[in-house]
Formats: structure tokens, C-alpha cells, sequence
């Protein structure tokens, strides 16, 4: 073995060494490790190594060391059990209103409350228009009429009204509901009554019938008829009425019945055929055809709506009727003829329900007046 030094071998009872390293020069070293150009010593094959001794008495506990850094933090642990409520607080103060909602659905309706009283009826409304005539039979005409197939028959001869711009007389002629009462109260005056034609139709109605201030006809009774009318006249006044003139036909058919005394007028009951003069409408008692229109022989001659050529002559109807008519020959040079029926207070034999005559023209009046219809 080559020389060493024993204090790189033995010290004073101690190796600190782990190891003992010998280069390849043959120089030891103590070394934690050795290189790897060294060789580890067994310091045991040159007996500086013996046997493990008994184990010393523990030594004093050495002083503290410096507290170590702050270890990082563990895990989180389990949520612990619930605390016991504590003391409810004081009520906080009203906190601001929230925004409106939306509205709700509506509730049921309520129970209907008592009915009230009937109000005051209105006034009532003008009459409507006329309506085109009927095609069939009528059931029921205003009260001014009669029923005569599919006609309303004025029930009495008219009489002709200024009626003043009586707005409400107005509706009630037009109904057929005016009564002489009514005619009186609201201030209306007769035209042209039969008696002697007083007062004459005025300027603003005259004989053409174009008319600037309206008369109307009037079916009314116990008053005297008008008369000293001309067609036109009669045509208008009836048309302003909410009416018409009858036809030929419809007087033929509404005359019909009607009792003819000729001659023997008794003054009271009878037709007026044989009188001084005329009588008040729907007076005689017994001058009523079989549909109820009143007066349709004598008192006045009547207007109906037909125009024929003017008639040359007259002539009887033979054993069939001792009544007047005039329907012979046509005048081919004068103007036209309008038919008026029934004669007057003064015709005698003359008047009836076959009595008629084609005038000279429809302008003519002096006893003549008129009836209406719808």
C-alpha cells in the first residue's frame, strides 16, 4: 500500500468522510463522492473501519430554528352544518313603488240593475213619401180613405187648405189623420169652398197649376166641398198631399152602390142631386156607395186623372142609365177633353155613378171639384 498520511486516515477517533477516493496517482481524498477517475478506498480491508458501537444517549433537543415560510393552503373543507337563525332585524324602510302592471283580465259582469222608467215618447215623425201603387188588394188605408181593391179612395170629396207652413198639420194631412178640429186649431184656411168659390184659389196657385205657394187636399168631413177648380189645380193639390187624382176606372169602382134619388132629392138623407146648393161633406147620410166613400153622385162634379179628345155631343146610355154622357164624336181641331163624374147639387136625373163628361178643357171649373187617392 502506498504511504498515506494518517491524518487524511485517521483523525481523532472520527471519519467525517462518506468515502475515501485514491486517484491513480495513488493520493486519497475524503469525498462525499468520488470522481470517476478515483477509486473508492475500502477502508475496511485496512482495518480503520470497525464493528457498529452501541447507540449513545439522545442528545439535548437543539434550539429552535427560524420559523419556515407560510405553507400553501390546504384544501377546502366540508360545508359545516347550518347556524341557528339569528334575531329577525328591524323593518327596513318602504322601499319605492314598483312600475304599474299589466292590466288584468276583466271580471264577470255584474247582475243587470232594475229597469228604469218609460221615457216621454218624441214627436211624432212627417209622413214618409208616397209609395208606388199597390199591385194587389189592400188590408188596411189611412183613416182619411176607404179601401177600394188595391186603392185607398179618399172617403169624402176634398177640400183644399193653406195650411201656413204648419209643419205639424202637414204630417197629419199626409197620415190622413187631420180632423176639421185640427185644421181649425192650427190656424189653416179653406180655399175656394163650393158655396160660392170663396176666397179664390190666390195668384200663387192658379189655374195652370204651377204653383208658388202649395194648398193642399184634405179628405175630411162636415165641411163644404172645394170647388171652382180646374184639373191642374186639382192635379197639384192632391199631388202635394202625398196623393193623386183618381183614374176613370178606380171613381167607376169606388161609386159603385151608391144610392141615385135623380129627382127626389129629399133635402136631408138622399144624395144632393135636386138642391140649392151643395151640402157639407159626407152630411147625407144615405149617399154612400158600397165601399164607404161618401157624396160620389151630386153635390160637386168630380176630376178624375184621364184626358180624352173632346166630345162633339151627348147622348143617353139608352135604357141602361138615364145618367149623363157626353162621350159622342171627337172634335179633331180643339184641344183635349178631361173626364169629370157623378154631377152636382143641381143635375137631377142627369147625375149618377154613370155620369160623365169630357170638359172643353182641362182649365174649366165653375162646379166642378175633385177626390184623392193612393
Amino acid at each position: 500500500m502506498p504511504a498515506v498520511s494518517l491524518a487524511l486516515l485517521v483523525g481523532a477517533g472520527d471519519v467525517h468522510a462518506d468515502l475515501v477516493c485514491r486517484s491513480k496517482k495513488g493520493a486519497l481524498s475524503e469525498r462525499t463522492a468520488c470522481n470517476k477517475k478515483e477509486t473508492v478506498l475500502d477502508l475496511s480491508s485496512i482495518g480503520l473501519v470497525g464493528p457498529t458501537g452501541l447507540t449513545g444517549p439522545v442528545g439535548a433537543d437543539g434550539a429552535a430554528g427560524p420559523t419556515g415560510p407560510q405553507g400553501l393552503a390546504g384544501p377546502t373543507g366540508p360545508q359545516g352544518p347550518a347556524g341557528a337563525d339569528g334575531a329577525v332585524g328591524p323593518t327596513g324602510p318602504q322601499g319605492p313603488a314598483g312600475p304599474t302592471g299589466p292590466q288584468g283580465l276583466a271580471g264577470a259582469d255584474g247582475a243587470a240593475g232594475p229597469t228604469g222608467p218609460q221615457g216621454l215618447a218624441g214627436p211624432t215623425g212627417p209622413a214618409g213619401p208616397q209609395g208606388p201603387p199597390g199591385v194587389g188588394p189592400l188590408t188596411t188605408c189611412p183613416p182619411d180613405s176607404v179601401n177600394v181593391g188595391p186603392t185607398c179612395v179618399d172617403t169624402y170629396e176634398a177640400s183644399v187648405w193653406d195650411l201656413h207652413g204648419n209643419a205639424t198639420l202637414l204630417s197629419q194631412v199626409k197620415a190622413g189623420t187631420v180632423t176639421l178640429s185640427d185644421l181649425a186649431g192650427g190656424g189653416a184656411t179653406q180655399v175656394s169652398a163650393s158655396s160660392d168659390c170663396t176666397p179664390a184659389f190666390p195668384a200663387s196657385f192658379d189655374g195652370t197649376g204651377n204653383w208658388t205657394a202649395p194648398l193642399y187636399a184634405v179628405s175630411v168631413a162636415g165641411v163644404d166641398p172645394t170647388a171652382c177648380a180646374t184639373w191642374f189645380q186639382a192635379e197639384q193639390a192632391c199631388r202635394l198631399s202625398g196623393k193623386r187624382l183618381l183614374t176613370n176606372q178606380e171613381w167607376q169602382a169606388a161609386a159603385a152602390g151608391t144610392p141615385d134619388p135623380g129627382s127626389a132629392d129629399d133635402g136631408s138623407t138622399t144624395c144632393v142631386t135636386n138642391s140649392a146648393g151643395p151640402a157639407n161633406t159626407g152630411s147625407r147620410s144615405n149617399c154612400k156607395s158600397n165601399w164607404g166613400a161618401f157624396d160620389m153622385v151630386g153635390n160637386v162634379w168630380e176630376w178624375v186623372a184621364d184626358w180624352v179628345p173632346h166630345s162633339t155631343a151627348c147622348a143617353s146610355w139608352g135604357g141602361f142609365s138615364d145618367d149623363v154622357m157626353c162621350l159622342v164624336g171627337a172634335d179633331t181641331t180643339g184641344g183635349p177633353g178631361a173626364l169629370f163624374r157623378g154631377g152636382d147639387w143641381s143635375d137631377r136625373a142627369d147625375a149618377g155613378v154613370f155620369a160623365v163628361v169630357p170638359s172643353g178643357s182641362p182649365t174649366v171649373s165653375g162646379a166642378i171639384g175633385f177626390r184623392c187617392a193612393r
